[in-house]
């Protein structure tokens, strides 16, 4: 429990920057996913 004098630690994912972030995480496990399958090819 956190007394009101205390401030609750805020964590990198809890920020709009943060969750930008989460969201290209998520893009490029799909496209590394798509690419392992042979979905897609290399383009050089």
């Amino acid at each position: 429990m956190v007394n009101a004098t205390e401030t609750e630690r805020k964590r990198v994912a809890d920020t709009d920057i943060g969750k930008e972030i989460q969201e290209e995480i998520d893009d490029l496990k799909l496209l590394l996913a798509a690419y392992k399958e042979g979905k897609m090819k290399e383009s050089l």
